[in-house]
């Protein structure tokens, strides 16, 4: 969802612009539980 000042979607893409460029880590478990999330979309 967006509004005036919030955009989930570009928040998501920041994340992950911050992964990749190795600025942002996540725990093991954490991110395992999020590629399973993803894979059932």
């Amino acid at each position: 969802m967006c509004g005036p000042k919030y955009c989930s979607m570009k928040l998501t893409e920041d994340i992950r612009k911050m992964a990749v460029a190795g600025e942002f880590t996540v725990k093991p478990e954490i991110d395992e539980k999020l590629l399973t999330l993803n894979a059932g979309t």
